[in-house]
């Protein structure tokens, strides 16, 4: 478990690699004897021997049979088979002609049941032609309460078959019987376990209720297991963020953090930080936000994240190994579902915690257009109190005595969310979504040593997204049309000098910051200090995205298809100065423009109920380095006992924007976004691997989840100082590596009653940071 970079051996990743092909290996014996029990028949046959029949099925099969060929030859029929399990075959055989059929040793041995004498062959129906018919049956599945749409709904049939519901909460099966027994689980709401009637008009309006939380009646066991769920298709993970007001953490509002209850989620904090899954740097993790691509997470110093818990209605968690349907991130998937309802009456709710207030407010406009929003925002700057200090004494300057320092903080973060959706008819939504986030922060240390020295640090930063969603259920067809706007502006200025005069007091510092304004960069109200060191840089990313995506279902087979297009735009800058030292000027300047076009194809195919299969292929034109870019996926499922799930996943993953590092002159670090060049330098290009194994029993669940990650491709920026004449200049260059990932991810959220009277043991490993 852990990640290594390019100086390390290789010798993580070959015993990783024999792990996975050790699983692999055991799946395919796993698989092999089970795929030559169930077979699915598609075969037709007129006025033709039973005896000729059955060899002709045993040679397309590759099944054995053994019969008495003089009486199996006399019996002439006619069949019609389309898609049936063997078994149907077998039972339709032999209430047909009196037959016996018996599986002995891996041949089915057919034998005429005693006391009936075969009918003389004149007198067989000759004009009889069995077809069995499939019945269509589907459904939308909402919330009880808000009438919200549910997404990835597990529905669950006879045979241990299953489907999910897309974005509109659409299911569909296919059926011969007169009825159909199925239930529905989904993380938050009650399951629900029904029998219909397939001659019923469908498609049917299936609501689920949620879970009831009473103080007086807390379940620790049932708390933690309507937090997190682990779902019966295991690439990804369920979330409620309803229960994360009840979790133990720096907000109740406060989502990405919370999060890290899964094994191999973590968050980094600092102004570079964020959301990191396995080991990633925060820019390699896709967080979709109603469809717009979120590029910073963070609140506080990342501290706190930017992202509402109180405004989201879903949350589900992809660790890797992610389907074709995403793209330019080669790392985790985050998607994120705002809130729409409740739709019957106006709804606002209030929360309140030491760092930030939050209200969130619900008005629908008639039965059919719904206007739904939230807003956020800190009162650090006017209220100082005793948590905000702690987390800000934990940034101190390191080579100093902590106990000589003085740190005075301005900080003050807010987020705005809107969302408005019109729903003409249960198969057809629109929805329009926004997000805001403002950071302003900075932080003031003076350190009383025989020289007093000041540094100042500024930053600003800007995130603002918007997003349009079509939706349109036809049949067995979904077709969704997305397009989406993202823009970051990221603004920093730090300095270094020599302290004459600075405020006595944290009351005299929030006063002087009363009269200046909290929009304007407080530090220009300190006065007289002589600056030794400055460092300013801007980062400025803009992207724009437009996709269409299809899906139809028919039998066991659900096919994915979509294309879309990116543009990309990026400008950095920075200008570093030093008084002192005879250091020269540093500065640097980059722009550039990327456009993007892309489709993918992908195929979930389910054999037979213990056995699924998945497999795409993802194809990017990038116009800036004129190349083409393959990315097939895959993975499967097997599931060789109704309580045991053994899985895999992986596929190849390309990235163009990411944050890279920056390494100035005097060896200090920054992250910055960028694009590649015309080369190819940049693109980041991941192989990742997944392989797990799932086992429940009597209320405990483990799951278990091994993992190797390589990506190639990584740039970072170096200063580096060179003569010109009688000049020293700086210049940057880049430097190239590639990194690793590898470990095993355990979620073993046992029932503490089995030790205690109640509580809950949650395990994982988490990689270090690479």
């Amino acid at each position: 478990m852990g990640s290594k970079n390019f100086f390390d051996s290789n010798s993580g990743r070959e015993m990783v690699g024999k792990i996975l092909t050790g699983c692999l290996f055991i799946i395919f014996l796993a698989v092999t004897p089970a795929a030559a029990q169930s077979h699915v028949i598609t075969y037709s046959a007129r006025e033709k021997s039973l005896s000729r029949i059955l060899e002709e099925i045993s040679a397309k099969y590759q099944l054995k049979f053994a019969f008495d060929a003089e009486i199996i030859s006399a019996i002439s029929t006619t069949v019609k088979f389309r898609n049936e399990s063997l078994q149907n075959v077998i039972s339709y055989l032999s209430e047909k002609h009196a037959l016996e059929f018996r599986l002995m040793d891996g041949t089915w041995v057919v034998l005429q049941k005693r006391g009936v004498q075969q009918l003389p062959e004149k007198t067989i129906e000759k004009a009889e032609i069995p077809v069995i018919t499939k019945r269509q049956f589907s459904g939308y599945i909402s919330d009880q309460t808000t009438g919200e749409p549910l997404y990835y709904c597990a529905v669950i049939f006879p045979g241990n078959r299953g489907t999910l519901t897309n974005e509109l909460g659409f299911f569909h099966y296919e059926t011969a019987a007169d009825s159909v027994r199925f239930y529905i689980t989904h993380l938050g709401f009650q399951r629900l376990d029904t029998v219909i009637a397939t001659n019923t008009p469908h498609p049917v309006q299936i609501r689920l209720k949620p879970f009831v939380m009473l103080m007086e009646e807390v379940d620790v066991i049932r708390k933690e297991t309507n937090t997190i769920e682990l779902p019966r298709f295991a690439d990804r993970i369920g979330f409620n963020p309803a229960q994360s007001a009840n979790m133990p953490r720096l907000a109740n509002d406060d989502l990405v953090n919370m999060l890290t209850l899964i094994p191999g989620v973590g968050f980094l904090p600092g102004n570079t930080g964020g959301l990191t899954i396995r080991g990633s740097n925060p820019s390699e993790n896709l967080v979709l936000l109603d469809g717009i691509s979120l590029l910073e997470t963070g609140h506080l110093f990342g501290n706190v994240s930017a992202l509402n818990a109180g405004f989201i209605r879903q949350a589900f968690v992809s660790r890797g190994g992610f389907d074709t349907r995403y793209g330019d991130k080669t790392s985790g998937l985050i998607e994120l579902t705002g809130k729409s309802g409740p739709r019957s009456s106006p709804s606002l709710e209030t929360s309140f915690n030491l760092l930030n207030g939050d209200i969130i407010g619900t008005v629908p406009l008639g039965q059919k257009w719904l206007v739904s929003g939230a807003y956020r925002r800190s009162f650090m700057d006017f209220w100082p109190n005793y948590l905000f200090r702690k987390l800000i004494t934990e940034s101190r300057l390191t080579n100093v005595n902590p106990e000589a320092i003085n740190v005075l903080p301005i900080i003050r973060y807010q987020d705005f969310n809107f969302k408005t959706t019109f729903t003409p008819s249960p198969n057809q939504e629109f929805s329009l979504n926004l997000i805001h986030i403002d950071d302003q922060q900075m932080l003031d240390y003076n350190a009383e040593t025989s020289l007093l020295y000041y540094r100042n640090e500024w930053v600003r930063r800007k995130n603002t997204g918007a997003g349009f969603t079509w939706s349109l259920q036809t049949g067995r067809w979904h077709h969704m049309v997305t397009s989406a706007y993202t823009s970051l502006a990221h603004y920093q200025e730090q300095e270094t000098g020599e302290e004459k005069s600075v405020p006595s007091s944290w009351s005299s510092f929030f006063d002087a910051g009363k009269k200046t304004g909290w929009f304007k960069k407080l530090k220009e109200y300190i006065p007289t200090r002589t600056i030794i060191k400055s460092d300013n840089d801007s980062n400025r990313v803009q992207e724009f995205k437009l996709e269409y995506n299809a899906e139809w279902k028919k039998a066991n087979f659900v096919n994915q298809v979509g294309l879309g297009f990116t543009n990309d735009n990026f400008r950095f800058r920075i200008w570093a100065d030093n008084t002192e030292w005879y250091i020269p000027t540093d500065s640097l300047f980059r722009t550039s423009r990327q456009r993007s076009t892309y489709s993918f194809f992908q195929q979930n195919v389910q054999l037979f109920k213990q056995l699924n299969i998945r497999w795409g292929l993802r194809v990017n034109w990038d116009d800036l380095t004129e190349k083409l870019y393959l990315q097939p996926r895959g993975g499967l499922e097997y599931t060789p006992l109704e309580n045991l799930k053994i899985y895999y996943y992986g596929g190849i993953y390309h990235q163009f924007l990411s944050k890279i590092p920056l390494i100035d002159y005097t060896r200090n670090v920054d992250m910055v976004w960028f694009l590649p060049d015309t080369q190819g330098n940049g693109v980041l290009k991941s192989g990742q691997h997944s392989a797990g194994v799932q086992w429940t029993t009597g209320g405990f669940l483990i799951n278990a989840e091994g993992y190797l990650k390589s990506t190639s491709g990584k740039r970072w920026l170096n200063a580096e100082t060179y003569r010109e004449r009688l000049r020293t200049r700086i210049r940057y260059v880049y430097r190239a590596g590639y990194e690793e990932n590898y470990g095993v991810d355990v979620f073993c959220p046992v029932p503490a009653s089995a030790f205690y009277p109640s509580g809950r043991i949650l395990l994982g490993s988490r990689p270090g940071k690479s």
